[in-house]
């Protein structure tokens, strides 16, 4: 029986793609040779007698015995690879390339386009002797290179005070502009090492508050966490009404863990006294489960279709 397809998470099995072994920018060159030597012939100098041998060795009904060598020439030495046992490793980004797509991407530039172009200028201030060749991927990336390692700037800098105290300024803007962005309510912690505290955002509007209190016996929780290119978990959570899923609250943890989730649905309660869930449609994620019997217990659980056909 074949599972339908279109369902909310399509995976597709990658090609893999083989690298070549040429080392790219290294001089060194192996010439092969191929001396076949045929006993009892000598090479005269009439070129006449020459063509006659020739033939008389080509041709098959007289087959003649011959032995093969294989002359190696190693030309000039090896240069900017590895050699030896750890030869085959990959060569990485390099160090140079890398820290300037991570002091782009703190700047504000993000987009694979604008930060190539903006390598490009940088090898070209290199001196000419050093300059790499364009097809060298150390000093030319791909886009999928770039874009990697734009995600990892991004990953790194997302605990910082900046990139947190934004968040919570944009969060008071739109609840200070009610009129234009509509009434609603959210939660901001900052991660926090000394007081041990994660980062967490916990957002909620009136008219799902509406939706919860009237469809809210019985919701749908996931999360998008490694399923796109944000590097923070993001719950959603979704009741059934009589027009189709409408979702009735988000939250935003730092992990996956037990406890970031129960401190996100904690907020919810609190701003939903009557909550009381009969029935809630999850996945297999064990903390995602603990958290939701810690907070509902007694409420019926059920896995979807789509996690019962992937486990």
């Amino acid at each position: 029986m074949r599972i339908e397809e279109n369902l909310d998470h399509e995976y597709q099995r990658k090609k893999k793609h083989f690298k070549r072994t040429k080392k790219q920018g290294c001089p060194c060159k192996l010439v092969i040779q191929e001396v076949v030597i045929f006993r009892g012939f000598q090479a005269p100098l009439s070129r006449k007698i020459r063509t006659n041998i020739s033939k008389t060795i080509k041709d098959p009904k007289n087959p003649r015995s011959t032995e093969r060598l294989f002359v190696l020439h190693k030309r000039n030495v090896h240069e900017d690879h590895l050699t030896g046992k750890i030869a085959g490793v990959t060569r990485n980004l390099s160090k140079e390339i890398s820290n300037k797509i991570h002091e782009l991407a703190e700047e504000g530039v993000v987009k694979v386009g604008e930060v190539k172009k903006e390598l490009e200028k940088h090898v070209k201030t290199l001196p000419l002797k050093k300059r790499p060749s364009f097809l060298n991927k150390q000093y030319f990336p791909t886009n999928k290179t770039v874009s990697n390692h734009i995600q990892l700037a991004l990953a790194k800098n997302r605990y910082s005070n900046e990139e947190q105290e934004n968040a919570r300024m944009h969060l008071e803007h739109l609840s200070k502009n009610a009129d234009i962005h509509g009434t609603f309510s959210y939660y901001f912690r900052a991660h926090c090492e000394e007081k041990d505290e994660k980062f967490l955002i916990v957002i909620q509007t009136e008219w799902q508050k509406k939706i919860l209190s009237t469809f809210g016996e019985c919701f749908v929780i996931d999360s998008t966490f490694n399923t796109s290119k944000y590097k923070l978990p993001l719950y959603e959570l979704v009741a059934h009404t009589n027009v189709g899923y409408i979702p009735i609250g988000i939250i935003i943890t730092e992990d996956e863990t037990e406890k970031d989730i129960f401190d996100g649905l904690t907020i919810l309660k609190s701003w939903n006294p009557q909550w009381n869930p009969s029935s809630v449609v999850s996945d297999c994620d064990i903390a995602q489960s603990n958290a939701l019997q810690k907070m509902f217990p007694g409420t019926v659980y059920h896995f979807g279709m789509f996690y019962l056909y992937t486990v």
